[in-house]
């Protein structure tokens, strides 16, 4: 049964070569110790999903370790919840995010001092990052972002903060979003994760969409490392 799924998620992205080479060449600098970002945008129904879930099928191929966190559109989801669930899975506890939000909680009453509020979200995120750098180490890591743009602020914010404080971390991060959906200052955010590190070049893919929408983005400490744009899809979950 799991070689006939595998099977057919390779059938089902023949004629992608482009796609499967961005695949690749991503999980190439993932498992010399690079960290990488690859963000995956598009309409519903576009294959974000599909891609992300064939980067996490090539990666255990290669017996890379992964996890998978989907976002949550409905009512009562804490801030966080998709890092919770990352958490779990790399760490086996979600336990120094409970920590962490007391410790960045606002105090009672109507003075709340703005610098006090930034610089607890700060700590907090920075405990967040500590936890998965130790979950990390030096073993290769695939992290899912799944449809960031059901995601609250601060999740799309720790995104941003965790390409920057896992640079030195043999860490890939997957984020898929649908851009009209996604609040103006979320999607900043995500775009400004791709100048983290220098992009050496960029080259066109042949789309799967008529838009352009994953931009891998690896770097290796100190070094300066390739950046492959790419109109995509995706690979697992979805049809294209």
């Amino acid at each position: 049964m799991e070689q006939a799924r595998a099977a057919s998620a390779v059938n089902a992205i023949v004629g992608r070569e482009s796609q499967e080479n961005v695949i690749d060449s991503t999980l190439d600098e993932l498992a010399v110790g690079r960290s990488c970002v690859l963000l995956l945008s598009g309409e519903a129904g576009i294959g974000k999903s599909r891609m992300a879930d064939e980067v996490v099928r090539r990666a255990r191929s290669r017996g890379l370790r992964t996890a998978w966190a989907g976002a949550w559109q409905g009512d009562g989801v804490p801030p966080l919840w998709p890092w919770a669930q990352l958490l779990r899975q790399i760490v086996g506890s979600a336990e120094v995010l409970d920590r962490a939000s007391v410790n960045a909680a606002a105090p009672s009453g109507s003075d709340v001092d703005p610098g006090r509020a930034t610089t607890a979200r700060f700590e907090q995120f920075e405990m967040v990052a500590a936890a998965l750098r130790d979950g990390i180490g030096d073993r290769p890591l695939v992290a899912v972002l799944d449809d960031a743009h059901w995601a609250d602020a601060a999740t799309v914010h720790f995104a941003a903060f965790a390409a920057a404080s896992l640079r030195d971390h043999p860490f890939l991060l997957v984020v898929t979003y649908r851009p009209d959906e996604l609040a103006p200052d979320a999607l900043a955010t995500l775009l400004h994760i791709r100048h983290f590190g220098s992009t050496q070049s960029a080259s066109s893919c042949a789309p799967w969409s008529g838009r352009r929408s994953a931009l891998p983005s690896c770097r290796r400490s100190r070094r300066t490392a390739t950046a492959t744009r790419c109109s995509s899809r995706s690979t697992h979950r979805c049809s294209p």
